[in-house]
């Protein structure tokens, strides 16, 4: 079966397969969208839990160094009056509690930076992986654009369209900091490829690609995470 699109002179004929097969992908990218704005909104709501967290972490803290700053004030105000203590009296007058307050706020100020620390790994690895989870989707998108793009070679206004979704679809993941890898030639990097087949061919080198089947997708960050391999073929 086939679906026609029309271009006002005749219209061109498209296989129904791939058109509906567009259409799929593009209810499941829609539905990637919408799911990660709900782990998005979660995400939010776990931060803005944290904050709170922390402020109520960052008034503890600052409540035991007034009580400190407060006690250390009495003591000297007493030793003003009544001269220097002895070691005993020292003690008794709350050296020991001082000591016990300023022990209070390193335990709370450790906690507090560990607090911090949590929330901000927390909140980079929802971020990542909401990331990792659209440009999935996106890059399944592109594999449905060029099946269709190979299917006719012959320039057309529909594959004009498609093509103009190609390159939206390329301007997006460089916009998000992502990089498509899979190059014909280019050495076999385990990292980033997954070599689903080897074949014999004199054109390139032992170890070198020589058909990619499905470019993958990097982000470029400090980790390179990998949003998925490039599935290519490898040269013996």
């Amino acid at each position: 079966m086939v679906s026609r699109f029309g271009d006002g002179r005749g219209g061109r004929v498209v296989p129904l397969q791939v058109a509906q097969q567009l259409l799929n992908q593009r209810d499941q990218l829609v539905a990637e969208v919408q799911s990660a704005r709900r782990e998005k909104d979660q995400l939010e709501s776990k931060l803005q839990t944290a904050q709170r967290e922390c402020e109520a972490l960052e008034d503890r803290a600052a409540s035991a160094e007034e009580e400190a700053r407060a006690l250390r004030q009495k003591i000297a105000e007493m030793q003003q009056e009544e001269g220097p203590p002895s070691d005993a009296v020292r003690e008794a007058r709350g050296d020991e509690t001082i000591a016990l307050l300023d022990s209070r706020i390193k335990k709370l100020t450790q906690d507090l930076e560990r607090l911090r620390r949590r929330t901000s790994e927390t909140v980079d690895t929802a971020r990542r992986e909401e990331r990792v989870r659209l440009l999935s989707g996106l890059g399944d998108v592109l594999d449905s654009v060029e099946r269709a793009l190979s299917i006719d070679e012959v320039d057309s206004p529909w594959r004009q369209g498609l093509e103009g979704i190609q390159s939206q679809l390329h301007a997006f993941l460089r916009g998000e900091g992502a990089s498509i890898v899979g190059t014909e030639g280019e050495k076999m990097d385990p990292n980033i490829h997954q070599a689903i087949a080897t074949v014999d061919d004199s054109d390139f080198a032992s170890g070198e690609i020589a058909r990619v089947d499905r470019v993958g997708i990097v982000l470029d960050d400090d980790a390179r995470t990998v949003v998925r391999p490039a599935q290519v073929v490898v040269a013996k």
